[in-house]
């Protein structure tokens, strides 16, 4: 039987891993940053909702969490293709 994305939190660690968005969770371990609204894994960029926002910033801690990683991304993108 198929879990939701709800009884799936539930399983795992709350100290590992936070809700983004409604479809998103993610490990705190990979979050390289937040930029506008997204969570920013690698080269990957991930939803974070607004009413999820606060809470993801407050558990991050002291983790960083800029508005200027995002050009990096682009500029990252830009030179692999």
């Amino acid at each position: 039987m198929p879990h939701t994305l709800k009884k799936t939190a539930e399983l795992l660690n709350p100290d590992n891993f936070i809700k983004t968005h409604r479809s998103y969770i993610v490990n705190k371990e990979l979050i390289l940053g937040i930029c506008q609204s997204n969570v920013v894994l690698g080269d990957d960029l991930i939803s974070l909702s607004n009413s999820n926002r606060l809470a993801v910033v407050n558990q991050l801690g002291n983790q960083p969490h800029i508005d200027t990683i995002l050009p990096l991304v682009f500029l990252h993108i830009s030179f692999t293709k």
